[in-house]
């Protein structure tokens, strides 16, 4: 029976190897054509952002020199129009968009943080795990 499950675990490891290969695989792809994470230009981050989850620094760059070009236009607009009614609701509406998009992107950050720390808190458990049932064997 012993011997059976060895070779039910190592067929369940050699599965598992492979799939963390194929993985890799992807990632290296991804890599080379996106470029590592800490070295893409803007463009690539954004194309990368598409089919990728989540942003980078590049795109909250993006995101902001966009905003900002959006406040210049309407900034102007409000002394082309003498203050129209219109366009000041329109400049309203556009800073609440900016201000609740930054405050999201910042929870966002801070949640994609603890998730990270908590993926560590588990690593070292299942280490701490894998010890003790190898002690107990």
């Amino acid at each position: 029976m012993s011997e059976n499950q060895e070779v039910e675990q190592q067929k369940v490891e050699k599965i598992v190897d492979e799939k963390e290969q194929e993985q890799e695989g992807g990632e290296d792809f991804a890599n080379a054509l996106f470029g590592v994470e800490g070295e893409r230009n803007m463009f690539q981050s954004l194309v990368f952002s598409i089919f990728n989850e989540g942003i980078d620094d590049n795109v909250h760059l993006f995101i902001r020199i966009v905003f900002g070009g959006l406040f210049f236009t309407v900034f102007s607009l409000l002394f082309i129009t003498n203050f129209n009614i219109h366009v000041c609701v329109l400049f309203v509406i556009t800073t609440l968009l900016c201000v609740s998009l930054e405050w999201w992107l910042h929870e966002w950050n801070i949640e994609k943080e603890n998730q990270i720390e908590e993926e560590k808190e588990d690593g070292e458990m299942d280490v701490e795990e894998e010890k003790e049932e190898k002690k107990t064997k």
